[in-house]
């Protein structure tokens, strides 16, 4: 079923660009008009042949974005709020992401980035853009766009904690900590940041602390089986027996395997944290 709704994404996509192209080269050429005077229409004039192609499959197409809405809630939030076509292009965008298709969602969500007027548009578009980026492996482009979008007043706890999580990767330590603080600042219940943060702390070999981040975690969701995973990790390297042994238990009760915490533990006994 998502086979056959990206494939038609794909071709709406297909569609949409040989329209728009053509629009543009009717204009320029035959009228002899502006680039910038048919812009609205030219974009217009994209996007509805792809989205008649998904009305055809309208009720695949709207499980789908259920799903997409359900999963990045927080992420989407109010985005394009009545804009049908902009809101709808935005969750393709998202569900493109979502199915590793990080290069036709940044298409849309490049065009997308021309038609933001609220803040709660350029969070959304901004985030994705750079996700996408960061899932090329492309941290550079995703590095300045959430800069770019910081500095623009667009920052949001996800933004700050992603950009917290690139700079850790570079071995920027203290901007990895910046950003992750931020990140608890504008959301004191992103736990993900508080589980990035006491990973940095690990890292580090700051082993105190990352076990407090870690409880913090674990206050705001017990359930949350990364946290509970490198509390066991920490405590089977650095702990006592008993503390080693309950850490790992609550791990395994919280659906992480037995085998990959034993796996793990020996990768850190063979490759402890510089």
């Amino acid at each position: 079923m998502k086979r056959k709704i990206l494939f038609f994404v794909k071709i709406g996509l297909g569609v949409s660009i040989l329209a728009s192209t053509c629009f543009y080269v009717l204009n320029m050429i035959i009228a002899h008009s502006s680039p910038w005077k048919y812009i609205y229409v030219f974009t217009l004039f994209a996007v509805i042949p792809f989205f008649v192609l998904i009305k055809l499959f309208y009720d695949d197409y709207a499980r789908i974005i259920d799903k997409v809405k359900a999963k990045f809630a927080t992420e989407i939030s109010d985005a394009f709020d009545g804009k049908i076509i902009k809101r709808h292009t935005l969750l393709i965008s998202v569900f493109l992401f979502n199915k590793g298709k990080n290069r036709l969602s940044i298409i849309l969500l490049t065009i997308l980035s021309k038609k933001c007027i609220r803040v709660s548009d350029y969070r959304a578009v901004e985030l994705f853009r750079a996700l996408n980026y960061t899932a090329l492996k492309k941290e550079p482009q995703a590095i300045l766009i959430y800069d770019k979008a910081i500095k623009n007043g667009y920052g949001t706890s996800a933004i700050f904690n992603n950009l917290g999580h690139l700079y850790s990767k570079e071995e920027l330590s203290a901007e990895a900590h910046k950003n992750y603080d931020l990140a608890i600042h504008y959301d004191p219940k992103n736990i993900t940041a508080y589980h990035n943060k006491a990973q940095l702390y690990f890292k580090e070999n700051n082993y105190e602390k990352a076990i407090e981040l870690s409880e913090k975690a674990l206050d705001i969701n017990p359930k949350f089986s990364p946290s509970t995973t490198l509390l066991a990790i920490i405590y089977a390297l650095y702990g006592t027996s008993e503390e080693a042994i309950a850490a790992k238990g609550r791990a395994i009760e919280n659906g992480e395997s037995a085998s990959n915490i034993d796996r793990t533990i020996k990768h850190y006994k063979d490759n402890p944290p510089l």
